[in-house]
């Protein structure tokens, strides 16, 4: 019996892709995913009405044609729309079509090695391209492909990560699979013998990213645990030993990304002597640290020593994802801010310079940074993305898809601000890049040796060119989806199995020949909260079904469940440079809205829907930043400041707005006006001493604004009043005139 194991998958995504689809894939779309209980059984001269049940149930179309691809030696055809007949004994294929019930392909996850290729598109299937002199296509060859090709039949991979001449993938059940070079035991299967499939690493279901250079790999666990595998010069295994031929958890803290560098001798690749570089990786607490080879300051400790022992880079807990480069490295913090270190010798880190730095320096100034990437030795080039979608570039230019092809010492754009890109992988070599948009388009320049670009030319391409558009990945609209059913024709009686899941709801159906056997379904039914046991002639039986018995007689098989206490299901909300993980049912906490030159922030959307924060979240989601062009005018206020009792602790200040500033004010200052009840120029404000204070804002007695007040001997100061979205009609106009505050004493500001 196969037992379930109940797991919470977060997803992660820094950018928001937003994809508009054609009419018969517009919103609200959902794809065919599977056709299932057709009798695949007849009997000649007997018609049988094919029919199939559409998975999901609720597909947007599920209108099912029906065709024999193969009349085969039972001579099958179809007569009347949909009623098969055989002529004789013998096999046949027939195919079941749904027309627009399969959205175009798109492409989810992208990795790069030395040469070669490979991704998942959002279908589960992986394809790969490019060199495969050990095996690292994964195809049970070793024969190079200058267009992606699938890697077997399996339909549910996550995620894909390469080594230079190897490759890792995350399967949707959190097992990790790997292919390729394992000279040095990296693959992590308990040998070092290359790999032309990919193999199972270890039993455990719960891997979330992987990190190799074919030397040594590292990858963390859903749990933050860091574990690695293969051979480091540098003891990273905690132990004398430099080799490790399967997974060995590092330490016991946790950990949420991680980066190890390329070799530092290519030429020691074919000999299979070589280090691992470096490696960068950040704890869960937002704290980077680095060990390994240090020639350049690519460690970030302000020193060129090499480390077998984890050393802080700075002080900071703000930093968010790394890149581990050949002898330089890139990160971006949590506030958008870019940061780069080590070797500059072709302006690699961006900033502005080709002097290296042995502590991170920042690249410009900039605060929409969501991901860095530097890989390559030969050609060291660098590349981040920004919340806006935009791809840039900086170092060596010869491969880098910006029109020029000089030394970049500052980043540069790669195509437009309108491409929208979602990742980009360069080249372990860095001859070649391929980065993925939001629409799940792939693309990929520079030098084209032998196709491994995967466009289908040996052209080499300056700046982006389409990959996989002849199978129109990334495309909008739907295509067909299409299942082909062997049928076997014979002269025996034909039984049915119905299978029923929960709720007594039909889950599916089978068809034998007399005195065969039934296999169960290929799928597990599953219930939220239940684990299926096995299926039960009655649900009241002690023993489950034996599926090696000859079937004799029509029948059904019942699924039989256990309950079972489960967490409370768990998902992550993302922003932009940020996330949230919020039990299923809860609410999202709103962050602190982003700013961007020249724009208004209008909010946070779900595609063209802004985002109810009083929304229970029941799945993962991305909310991207809605963005109004144009600045909020700044309002310059004044009043008076009164109080009717001298020993009161708060003072109550009325505001009034009196109009609009066409630049920024740093301060505000309210002056008190002489009168009956009111405080006398000259005199301290009653029951407040001066200093400095925090002060909120209400309207409708609603927090609108928190600010900074500054109270004394004669006026009070306040930080500048900018007004929020809310604030502002779509006409420009002010939605509240007169604004209410009360100071209260709250206790000085530190």
């Amino acid at each position: 019996m196969k037992r379930r194991i109940i797991t919470t998958v977060l997803a992660i995504l820094m950018v928001a892709a937003t994809i508009s689809t054609t009419a018969s894939g517009g919103p609200g779309y959902i794809p065919v995913e599977d056709i299932v209980g057709v009798q695949t059984v007849i009997s000649p001269g007997v018609g049988v009405r094919l029919e199939g049940m559409v998975l999901p149930a609720n597909a947007t179309n599920r209108n099912i044609t029906w065709s024999v691809t193969d009349p085969g030696t039972a001579g099958a055809y179809i007569a009347d729309g949909n009623l098969l007949n055989a002529s004789s004994e013998g096999l046949a294929v027939v195919t079941a079509t749904i027309a627009d019930g399969a959205m175009y392909p798109k492409v989810k996850s992208i990795a790069i090695g030395f040469n070669f290729s490979a991704v998942v598109l959002n279908d589960g299937s992986i394809w790969t391209w490019g060199s495969n002199q050990h095996s690292q296509l994964g195809d049970g060859t070793t024969t190079f492909r200058s267009l992606p090709d699938m890697v077997g039949a399996d339909n549910d991979w996550e995620k894909v990560f390469a080594g230079l001449c190897s490759a890792f993938a995350i399967k949707k059940d959190g097992s990790l699979w790997a292919w390729g070079y394992n000279r040095q035991g990296a693959l992590g299967d308990g040998t070092t013998i290359n790999r032309y499939t990919p193999v199972r690493i270890g039993t455990d279901c719960d891997w979330a990213t992987v990190s190799s250079n074919d030397g040594l790999t590292m990858a963390i666990k859903n749990d933050g645990s860091l574990w690695a595998w293969g051979y480091c010069h540098y003891g990273v295994f905690g132990n004398d030993a430099h080799f490790s031929y399967s997974p060995v958890r590092i330490g016991t803290d946790t950990w949420m990304d991680v980066s190890v560098a390329t070799f530092t001798d290519y030429f020691a690749f074919d000999t299979g002597h070589y280090y691992a570089g470096h490696t960068l990786a950040i704890r869960t607490d937002g704290s980077l640290w680095a060990w390994g080879i240090n020639n350049y300051g690519q460690l970030g400790d302000g020193t060129t020593m090499d480390s077998s022992a984890f050393v802080r880079v700075g002080g900071d807990n703000d930093w968010v994802t790394v890149s581990a480069g050949y002898t330089s490295s890139l990160a971006v913090k949590h506030d958008g801010s870019l940061w780069a270190w080590g070797n500059n010798s072709r302006g690699q880190l961006g900033d502005g310079t080709g002097t290296n730095r042995s502590a991170p320096v920042r690249v410009g100034t900039d605060n929409n940074w969501i991901s860095a990437k530097t890989n390559s030795f030969q050609y060291p080039t660098s590349y981040g993305i920004k919340n806006d979608g935009s791809l840039w570039t900086w170092g060596l230019g010869s491969f880098s898809g910006s029109a020029s092809t000089a030394i970049h010492y500052s980043p540069v754009i790669v195509g437009s601000a309108d491409d929208h890109w979602l990742d980009v992988s360069p080249a372990g070599s860095g001859f070649y890049t391929i980065a993925v948009k939001n629409d799940g388009s792939l693309w990929g320049w520079g030098d084209n040796y032998d196709g491994v670009i995967g466009d289908g030319t040996q052209t080499t391409r300056q700046t982006p060119s389409r990959i996989g558009a002849d199978k129109n990945w990334g495309e909008n609209g739907t295509g067909a989806f299409k299942r082909d059913f062997t049928i076997r024709a014979q002269k025996t009686a034909i039984h049915k199995v119905s299978f029923y899941g929960w709720n007594n709801e039909i889950f599916d159906a089978q068809w034998v020949f007399k005195g065969e056997t039934v296999p169960p379904p290929y799928r597990e039914p599953a219930h939220y909260g239940q684990e299926f046991i096995g299926w039960y002639l009655n649900r009241n039986d002690e023993e489950p079904y034996d599926f090696s018995k000859p079937v004799t007689k029509d029948f059904s098989l019942y699924a039989k469940w256990e309950p079972v206490v489960v967490p409370p299901r768990e998902h992550k909300v993302t922003f932009i440079l940020d996330e949230q993980t919020v039990v299923e049912e809860k609410r999202a906490v709103k962050p602190k809205d982003p700013t961007k030159d020249g724009f208004t922030f209008r909010g946070w959307y779900i595609g063209s829907t802004q985002f109810d924060f009083n929304t229970p979240i029941m799945n993962n989601i991305t909310l991207r930043a809605g963005w109004k062009e144009g600045v909020p005018p700044t309002v310059k206020i004044s009043g008076e400041v009164t109080s009717n009792r001298t020993d009161s602790a708060t003072v109550i200040v009325l505001l009034q707005e009196i109009g609009r500033q066409p630049g920024v004010i740093d301060t505000i200052v309210l002056m008190p006006v002489t009168g009956a009840g009111t405080v006398t120029q000259g005199f301290s404000f009653a029951g407040v001493a001066p200093g400095d204070y925090s002060i909120l804002i209400t309207k409708g007695g609603h927090p609108s604004h928190t600010i900074n007040v500054t109270v004394g001997a004669s006026n009070i100061t306040l930080d500048t009043i900018t007004l929020l979205p809310g604030d502002i009609n779509d006409d420009g106009d002010i939605n509240v005139l007169d604004l209410s505050i009360l100071l209260a004493n709250f206790g000085r500001r530190p």
